[in-house]
């Protein structure tokens, strides 16, 4: 197989201020940019499809697409305080103190109607620095990549 049919998508997800962006960039970096690191993905128009009530999200086609081997998905489940703190020290207000935690709830709801599948991980980086919750990330990723390989 080629490095190309071996690459994955991974997507990086969770709510505004989790830490998404800075992340991926140390993810990408570390895979040697051979597999696709992603800011937002499915899980993320499941909830927010689900808190703003649009009716056009299909679960079923969503869970499936979740289910397929190639894809991780990585769910930075980062303290309510934490986001809080992140939030007053950027002084970026998209969602306003007042509603962060309605967004946990709802990330956390969407999580646990996955949570079983192989290919997604829960991390809580409240407690760690980009650089270490992006080095877990990829510890991950060579792991499960190693366990691919071997049932092959």
């Amino acid at each position: 197989m080629s490095s190309k049919e071996k690459a994955l998508i991974i997507f990086i997800e969770g709510q505004d201020r989790c830490g998404k962006t800075s992340i991926i960039k140390h993810v990408f970096k570390g895979l040697r940019k051979i597999h696709n690191v992603i800011d937002r993905g499915p899980m993320s128009n499941l909830v927010y499809s689900t808190m703003f009530k649009r009716e056009d999200v299909d679960l079923d086609s969503y869970l499936y697409f979740l289910k397929d081997e190639r894809i991780l998905t990585f769910y930075l489940d980062t303290h309510i305080d934490v986001i809080k703190q992140r939030t007053i020290d950027s002084n970026d207000y998209k969602v306003p103190l007042s509603e962060i935690e309605d967004h946990k709830l709802a990330w956390d709801k969407e999580a646990v109607k996955i949570v079983d599948y192989k290919n997604f991980f829960i991390v809580d980086n409240s407690h760690l620095t980009i650089e270490e919750t992006a080095s877990f990330i990829i510890s991950i990723v060579k792991e499960y990549i190693e366990r691919m390989e071997t049932n092959e």
